[in-house]
This record gives structure tokens, C-alpha cells and sequence, in this order.
């Protein structure tokens, strides 16, 4: 009998570890929304007897298009893209976020597109508020939303949760790269996936590769984010993360504020060594051209990539987009601009009964 004692007081205390683990719900109980102020309407998700683990989600933000910084049905032309060409292996899943999105027309186009293909999304309508600098604020909170997505992955039982820009491209050498590094990825709760944008116009399909797409890219730019539920158990002993606005990204820095990149600088100095994959395919600001497709194979082999769709999608957008991505950054004011209008037609829309 004694003999016993200890190996079921083992066996009890791996249950309780097991348990921990596997069912997350609790540790998430206080990130809730961090009071989010959009409406939260749920499409289509998937019963949780129909999920089977281990899985993998994508998920995809589409948020408010700032023309001229971007194509004036940019978000809507990229989704059908996206939706046209992926094909995600088994192990993953997509779930799409509408970010508060001002342009009724705009975001009942991209819901029918999305409920006509069965997709999985979420939509967070802007705050029951005549407040215009509130409701420009949240819609312009892309890490409010970004920390959205990472928590419903979590809930939903997803182990990794990749956070994309609605204008991230996987081809089908990226995906099965990406399947496969995930599994070598022990012990890291964040992975930084590179991101390579497109310059050139060019036809798109998952069965394209990195080296057959070179000539028509500018080269690496600041790179997308995945963060595995490991992250939860890990924050609250990661001294980052003290007196800190939001689960994952800081919710202070608006859209064009290093909203993503001061995440991407700070976790490589202050995170624990060996939390992040594919470390190295950092990149800042950087407006060169990748040298050779040779010199980028190793990294693109190692930790996968997404394209960054163009600018300008649309068919008369110019086939060279170099002066409309050198020159974005002189269009952010007048994209600014332009955003206060539609803020302004929002509320006289919503508020005209």
C-alpha cells in the first residue's frame, strides 16, 4: 500500500498539470476584451465537436482602407485574392475580423463575399457613440483588434494563432513551410514570419514560389506574428508585460504609431531567450531590394513567408507600385485626412433618424 501512495499521487498531480494546460478559458478570464468598444457579432463559427486538435488558426484583420495610402476597394479586392487562391493544409484553420469598419457598403460587400464562400469571421462594429475622436480612436486601435483575434484563437483552441494583415498573402510553398517549422518550434511562444512585399503587378496563384516571384518583389519588410497559448502561462512572468494596455500588442499605439514593429523591436531584447522562432527575420524600416532569391532561400525554407499584397490592386492602378509604396509615407497625412471625412459621414449616416 505504500509503495502505491507515491505513484498515485504522481498520477494525480500529472492530471492537474494536464488539466492546466489543456483548458486555457481561466487564464484568458482576465484579458477579457480589455474593454474593447466595439459590438462583437460572431459568424458561422465552427461547433467545438467538429474542431479537432492540434490545430492552427490564420487570422486575418480587415480593417478601414485609407485612400490614396491604399486602393479605395483595396481590402475588399485582397480578401477575394486570398479567398480565390488558399488552400490551408489540415492542421489549420482561418478566421477572418471585420475592425470596425465606417463604410456600411464596404463591409456588407466583404460579409456577403465571406458568408458566400462559408467562411469564419467575426465583425466589431464601432462604438454606440456620436463622439467622433472616439469613434476614429477605436477604428483606428488595430492592436485593440489584433489582441481580438489572438484571445478567440485561444478560446476557440487553437495552439498557435498566426495575426495577419488583411493584405497577407500564403502561397502553397509558404503553408506547408509553415506546418512544418511549427512542429520544431518547441519551446517558443511567438514566431516571426516574414513578410516580402510585392512592387510589381504579377498573376497570383498558391502554386507560385518565392523564386519564381523574385523579380516582381521589393524585398523583405516588417514581418507578420504568430504567438502560441504557451504565451499565457509566460506573460505574467515576463517584466515587459507590467502596468501594460492589452493581452499581447500594446492597445496605446494606433494605426501608423509602431502599433506592430515596437512589439517585434522590444521582444527580442526584453522577452526570455528562446521565446521567439525565427528571431532573425526581423526586419525594420527597409526599403531595399533583396539581393538574390539564394541569399533569402534559407530563411524562407526555415520559418515560411507571406507576400504583402499591393498597394493598389485595382486594374488601373499603375503595374510598377514602387512610386506608390516609396511615396506612402507622404500620403499618411492626406490618408489621415480623408479618414476624419468618413468619420464624419459615419456619424451623419448613423445618427441622421
Amino acid at each position: 500500500m505504500r509503495q502505491k501512495l507515491p505513484l498515485l499521487f504522481i498520477t494525480m498531480l500529472l492530471i492537474v498539470l494536464y488539466c492546466n494546460f489543456k483548458f486555457k478559458p481561466t487564464l484568458l478570464n482576465q484579458f477579457q476584451f480589455h474593454g474593447i468598444n466595439c459590438q462583437t457579432i460572431t459568424y458561422n463559427l465552427w461547433p467545438k465537436e467538429d474542431i479537432k486538435r492540434p490545430f492552427h488558426l490564420i487570422v486575418r484583420l480587415l480593417s478601414n482602407d485609407l485612400p490614396p495610402l491604399h486602393g479605395d476597394y483595396q481590402t475588399y479586392l485582397n480578401t477575394k485574392l486570398i479567398l480565390d487562391s488558399e488552400e490551408l493544409p489540415a492542421d489549420f484553420r482561418r478566421l477572418w475580423v471585420l475592425n470596425c469598419i465606417l463604410n456600411k457598403t464596404k463591409e456588407q460587400n466583404i460579409v456577403d463575399l465571406l458568408k458566400s464562400r462559408s467562411e469564419k469571421f467575426e465583425i466589431l462594429h464601432p462604438p454606440d457613440t456620436k463622439n467622433a475622436s472616439i469613434v476614429e480612436e477605436t477604428a483606428l486601435n488595430v492592436n485593440k483588434a489584433r489582441n481580438f483575434g489572438v484571445q478567440r484563437g485561444f478560446d476557440l483552441g487553437a495552439d498557435w494563432v498566426f495575426i495577419l494583415d488583411g493584405n497577407a498573402f500564403l502561397t502553397q510553398e509558404s503553408l506547408q513551410s509553415l506546418s512544418s517549422n511549427i512542429r520544431t518550434s518547441m519551446g517558443s511562444f511567438l514566431y516571426y514570419l516574414p513578410m516580402i512585399r510585392l512592387q510589381m503587378k504579377t498573376s497570383l496563384s498558391i502554386t507560385r514560389t518565392y523564386e519564381d516571384l523574385f523579380d516582381f518583389v521589393s524585398g523583405q519588410q516588417e514581418c507578420q506574428l504568430g504567438v502560441h497559448r504557451q504565451f499565457l502561462l509566460a506573460r505574467n512572468n515576463i517584466t515587459y508585460y507590467q502596468n501594460f494596455t492589452g493581452l499581447l500588442f500594446n492597445e496605446k499605439r494606433l494605426y501608423s504609431d509602431l502599433n506592430k514593429l515596437q512589439l517585434l523591436i522590444d521582444a527580442l531584447k526584453k522577452f526570455p531567450h528562446g521565446s521567439i522562432f525565427c528571431g532573425d527575420a526581423f526586419v525594420g524600416f527597409s526599403k531595399q531590394k533583396s539581393v538574390s532569391w539564394e541569399k533569402d532561400r534559407k530563411l524562407m525554407k526555415r520559418c515560411g513567408y507571406v507576400l504583402r499584397l499591393l498597394y493598389h490592386p485595382e486594374q488601373s492602378s499603375p503595374a510598377d507600385q514602387s512610386q506608390e509604396t516609396e511615396g506612402r509615407y507622404s500620403a499618411r497625412p492626406l490618408s489621415k485626412e480623408n479618414f476624419k471625412k468618413a468619420v464624419e459621414l459615419y456619424l451623419k449616416e448613423s445618427y441622421s433618424h
